[in-house]
């Protein structure tokens, strides 16, 4: 627990000392101060260069020296005291964080995709066609590059299994900064935050469906961290009218569809906010910010392109023929497979009956009859919606006040975003792809209502941080019965099983293996769950390249 504290207080300074040395390049004002929400901007700035790095050499080659500089700036900024994070907060959040998820397990898709992607990342420089080896490794999450260049490992510990609780402790701590009853940004940010730890806390399983993710390197639960920053942000600036907002809800919100591409739907912030605003500078759009999103998004997608010939996979749309692409009908296939898998019932079924789950609304009525039954997690949040929208309208036709026109505005936005992004989530509506919206604007709602009700004010001022705390140290205390004294100083690790994995075949002097029970988690070599008949790989220039005569959907 205390290694996995102390590692994160490391990397945490790495991403702060980027925080530090981008946010002068982008400032027009030097005298810059580094808050709790520019963590954003220096795993921003350590992405971008990790993947134009990859482009040329692996990352572990680069990480060494990116971690070295990366402290150097920060002790930098330090002794220049330019850092006014809110350490007791940081440092409570991420020690909570380290102890109530040391006895979480393995989830599924770790083992299966995630972290094999994370060594392609590690090992290797950019490579040609790696989606014919496994569609997975090619969903190109930005976060896993990340992971890639902050991983550190001794022994069975890795960090790449505990970097996701630095953004989590950074927005926990913002969270507990509200100063009035009026705050709507702080108010629905503490509501989120809350809600995550007493659902987790209520459910029955350990630490709940959210958090039991934690300790793996997915994407699903810092996507949705970034999902909710992100929207947090946008209600700050519309609120406060700061440009530096601004800049950081371009960047929150580039980063979203890259972390996950159901948070696409976080591109629209910029441009409401800018609309909103657009009386105060027409320039403030197009900016330093601005062109840095543009670029790491550009080589973000070139980056797709080089991995799988689709410059947004699997959307086949988007794909161009090559010598190391998948057939049209592959990349529909696996699109087609991941949205029949989520619209099926728990039961699965028929995922694999398209003409049911892809080209007819006939599992509509089902997946609503079995997760609205089922899910209690659905039912809560939108409960939380209705409930909150019906009260809103009732306190405000039986009071005198009119509606303010920021109100209003916040009220239409919210319900408009909602079916909007809620619309792009159902398009795959398995739960878990769409944590933080399904989150976030129940929360806005009923933050939008908690305004609206004198009786809150009180409550407002005196109890934010104190019930995060309470619920925090709750949460641990769950735990508890798990608990030995030597975990404090045993690190948190993982121990994989490889008897499954058997040589498959040696192709150009390359050794292919494949994992019988889809479990090639971190093993060193080619590793494949589903093989093909044929594959092809070779070295040109430094580069592999892999392709396969198989155009079928297999």
């Amino acid at each position: 627990m205390l290694i996995t504290f102390l590692i994160n207080l490391i990397i945490s300074a790495i991403i702060i000392g980027y925080s530090f040395i981008f946010k002068l390049i982008i400032s027009e004002n030097k005298n810059i101060k580094i808050y709790n929400l520019d963590f954003i901007y220096g795993i921003f700035f350590i992405t971008l260069i990790l993947i134009l790095i990859n482009y040329f050499i692996a990352t572990s080659i680069a990480k060494i020296p990116l971690a070295i500089f990366g402290l150097f700036l920060f002790l930098y900024a330090f002794f220049k005291k330019k850092i006014a994070i809110d350490y007791i907060y940081f440092f409570f959040f991420l020690l909570i964080f380290s102890v109530f998820t040391y006895y979480n397990s393995n989830n599924v898709d770790s083992p299966v995709y995630h972290l094999q992607t994370i060594n392609w990342i590690h090992d290797h420089n950019i490579t040609f066609g790696l989606a014919i080896l496994d569609w997975h490794y090619a969903l190109n999450s930005i976060w896993h590059i990340l992971l890639a260049g902050l991983s550190f490992q001794y022994k069975d510990f890795n960090s790449i299994y505990v970097i996701a609780y630095i953004p989590f402790s950074f927005i926990f701590t913002e969270s507990v900064k509200i100063k009035t009853s009026k705050e709507l940004s702080h108010l629905t940010l503490f509501l989120c935050t809350s809600f995550l730890l007493f659902f987790s806390i209520v459910h029955p399983y350990k630490n709940g469906i959210i958090f039991n993710h934690l300790g793996n390197p997915e994407v699903d639960t810092v996507g949705m961290i970034f999902f909710i920053a992100s929207s947090f942000i946008f209600i700050r600036y519309i609120e406060t009218k700061n440009k530096d907002y601004f800049y950081l809800l371009i960047i929150s919100s580039v980063i979203c569809p890259m972390l996950k591409l159901t948070y696409i739907g976080a591109l629209i912030y910029p441009l409401i906010a800018f609309y909103y605003h657009k009386n105060l500078n027409t320039m403030l759009f197009f900016n330093k910010v601005s062109i840095f999103s543009f670029f790491l998004f550009a080589f973000w997608a070139l980056r797709n392109l080089i991995l799988s010939s689709c410059f947004l996979f699997p959307i086949k749309s988007t794909c161009i023929n090559s010598s190391w692409s998948l057939s049209d009908n592959q990349v529909l296939f696996y699109l087609n497979q991941t949205k029949s898998f989520a619209r099926d019932t728990t039961l699965r079924s028929r995922y694999t009956d398209f003409d049911y789950t892809i080209y007819s609304y006939d599992w509509v009525l089902p997946w609503l009859k079995d997760y609205f039954v089922n899910d209690a997690f659905l039912n809560i949040t939108i409960s939380i919606f209705v409930l909150s929208l019906f009260f809103i309208i009732l306190i405000k036709l039986l009071s005198k006040n009119q509606i303010t026109k920021k109100t209003k505005f916040f009220l239409t936005t919210s319900i408009i975003l909602y079916i909007i992004n809620f619309s792009i989530w159902f398009q795959a509506p398995e739960i878990r792809f769409g944590w933080g919206i399904l989150i976030f604007f129940p929360c806005v709602l009923l933050a939008l209502m908690l305004i609206n009700m004198n009786f809150f004010k009180i409550y407002l001022s005196n109890y934010i941080a104190s019930s995060l705390i309470i619920l925090s140290i709750i949460l641990v205390n769950k735990n508890l019965n798990n608990f030995k004294f030597l975990d404090l100083l045993r690190p948190f690790g993982k121990n994989f099983d490889y008897s499954q994995i058997v040589k498959l075949m040696d192709v150009n002097s390359f050794k292919f293996y494949q994992s019988l029970n889809w479990q090639c988690a971190d093993f060193r070599g080619i590793c494949i769950n589903k093989p093909k008949k044929h594959y092809f790989i070779e070295k040109r220039k430094n580069y592999l390249f892999i392709s396969t005569k198989d155009k079928n959907t297999n």
